[in-house]
């Protein structure tokens, strides 16, 4: 008996287009790249979603993003500020156009 490979980065990222996190989330958990995690943990701190974000950095071992994370309180300005800062410096491709 063999396993199939079921691509299913076109449909996480299509879960990240309607800002359906939790089903994106579900999904990478089959099986995805560091880089569709990168992008679905980013897509969370947008959304507000931090301890998701918390599980995707998990999964690829960002620890920058795990430190920044757990640093931190959503409350604290100084939070929001550094998650803009990082947002608007970061240079990744845009979700909702991908399809």
């Amino acid at each position: 008996m063999s396993g199939i490979t079921v691509p299913v980065t076109d449909a996480v990222y299509r879960y990240l287009g309607k800002k359906q996190l939790d089903n994106a989330y579900r999904l990478a958990c089959l099986g995805e790249t560091s880089t569709t995690w990168d992008a679905l943990g980013h897509a969370c701190i947008e959304q507000g979603e931090l301890n998701l974000a918390k599980k995707c950095f998990s999964r690829i071992r960002d620890v920058k993003y795990l430190n920044l994370l757990s640093n931190y309180e959503v409350n604290s300005l100084e939070f929001l500020l550094i998650i803009e800062f990082i947002l608007s410096s970061r240079k990744r491709p845009n979700v909702a156009k991908r399809k």
